[in-house]
């Protein structure tokens, strides 16, 4: 540490970001601001530890509570920015403020140091300069972020027509599946297999309704145009063979609603088509 009245702050020394598994699809300004604010989390518990309070009033004297905000307060910092949607701006924004608040807060408590205390005092003047540089690196990259993020919005926009085709087929797979139910044993949905794979109808009913309901949206808000060229298409590609194939362990069943059905849920997925991304 240089000396404070002739210099200011530390010269920090990023490790790098050693979790980097964590970030998944994460990259650019975003990455960056995670690893510093990571970091920041894990020298900052060592010291955070280290604080103790001098005032000899015992109404002033705590700062444990002081103590679990800031490293709260970081830990949610350093969640936000692991979004792989994006870190929600004002969010970030507003996490920043209450740790450098509690960290105001904790500076009051710990009062006048004596030599003996001076350790403690630099530890809190080392932390506070780590969240100091921060909120820095925040500034600086905030451009971008937005910047990033409307391109994001912009895309997502272009994505909806997919969105809502994939309501659509989990919509024609419930009905498929009721039908379906209601004219068989439902001993044959577990046991009846499609073409020469292993994959009962039970189990093609299920993967849809996941697919359509769960695992395609997230595709969507995580990866974007990406997601859907890479996942989400060849997932529908596929579903939609499968559909197809079974149909023919479904055509002559007593209930004619039951190959209607199972017909509108294979238009349903020939929808979900790479002509549909724009």
């Amino acid at each position: 540490m240089r000396d404070r009245k002739t210099s200011t702050g530390l010269v920090w020394r990023p490790r790098g970001c050693t979790n980097e598994s964590a970030l998944g699809a994460v990259t650019g300004a975003q990455a960056m601001i995670y690893c510093r604010a990571r970091d920041v989390l894990i020298r900052s518990q060592p010291l955070l530890d280290s604080l103790r309070s001098w005032h000899v009033d015992p109404d002033r004297d705590d700062i444990d509570p002081l103590r679990e905000i800031v490293h709260s307060q970081l830990d949610e910092f350093v969640s936000e920015l692991s979004r792989q949607s994006g870190p929600r701006i004002a969010r970030a924004e507003l996490v920043l403020d209450l740790l450098q608040q509690a960290l105001w807060q904790v500076r009051n408590r710990l009062g006048s140091a004596t030599v003996e205390e001076e350790q403690s005092l630099t530890d809190f003047l080392v932390l506070e300069d780590y969240v100091a540089g921060l909120r820095r690196t925040w500034n600086l990259e905030r451009p971008a972020l937005e910047r990033a993020q409307r391109r994001r919005a912009k895309e997502l926009a272009q994505l909806a027509p997919v969105v809502r085709m994939l309501a659509v087929v989990a919509g024609a797979a419930d009905e498929a599946a009721s039908a379906l139910g209601a004219a068989i044993d439902p001993v044959e949905l577990l046991t009846t297999t499609i073409g020469d794979s292993s994959l009962s109808l039970a189990d093609l009913f299920s993967w849809i309704d996941g697919f359509a309901s769960s695992e395609g949206p997230h595709l969507i808000a995580d990866g974007g145009r990406e997601g859907v060229e890479i996942a989400l298409l060849p997932t529908a590609k596929l579903l939609h063979d499968l559909v197809q194939t079974a149909l023919a362990a479904v055509h002559g069943c007593s209930d004619p609603r039951v190959e209607a059905f199972w017909r509108e849920l294979l238009r349903a997925l020939e929808k979900l088509h790479p002509s549909r991304v724009r």
